[in-house]
């Protein structure tokens, strides 16, 4: 089954992924949470304008999954402090996409975001009595539909997009992580 092998080739890189987004909202409070919108945000509207243009997936597959527009409204709703809004306008860079699986692999990690909301709506409970659209988006048809599209691949295509998909992980982790100490790691003496 495609999914339990999605599963463990990513079971790692988005444990990782979720540790630093969940870190927002670890204790709750609303900047942390208006944090984890903008840091989403930095990847769904992205991966979202690149799918319209490239990549090869039907637009009726893919505007259903529309949801930068909703992490917009909950962000305007909570409002913005002056600090934040260049949180906002940041984007995770992305090329145009080269194929179906790469287009997969990134609307993957894209919609799997929205399987953690039950876990942020329920860090986030008390501290808005604004409805959060985004946090209501996650759809089990949707999610069924994309990992459906990745089994009918062909079996190259398939590990094309599954090897998309841990390296987007990766990446978006990375990017959101602060620095690593690697100046003061290699100024360390050996012995």
């Amino acid at each position: 089954m495609v999914h339990s092998r999605i599963a463990r080739a990513l079971a790692e890189p988005e444990a990782a992924l979720d540790r630093v987004l969940l870190g927002h909202v670890t204790p709750a409070t609303l900047a942390g949470y208006r944090r984890y919108l903008c840091d989403v945000y930095a990847l769904v509207e992205p991966v979202e304008r690149l799918l319209i243009v490239s990549g090869g997936l039907q637009l009726s597959f893919i505007e259903r999954r529309i949801k930068s527009g909703l992490i917009a409204t909950d962000l305007l709703g909570l409002g913005l402090t002056t600090d934040e809004y260049p949180l906002l306008a940041r984007r995770f860079p992305l090329e145009r996409f080269a194929s179906v699986p790469e287009a997969l692999g990134w609307l993957y990690v894209a919609e799997r975001l929205t399987t953690v909301h039950r876990e942020v709506r329920d860090r986030i409970t008390g501290l808005t009595k604004r409805p959060q659209q985004y946090l209501s988006s996650f759809n089990s048809t949707h999610w069924t539909e994309l990992l459906a599209g990745v089994a009918q691949l062909p079996e190259t295509q398939r590990a094309q997009a599954i090897a998309t998909m841990r390296t987007a992980t990766d990446s978006f982790r990375a990017w959101l992580e602060p620095p690593a100490l690697a100046w003061a790691s290699s100024h360390v003496s050996g012995g």
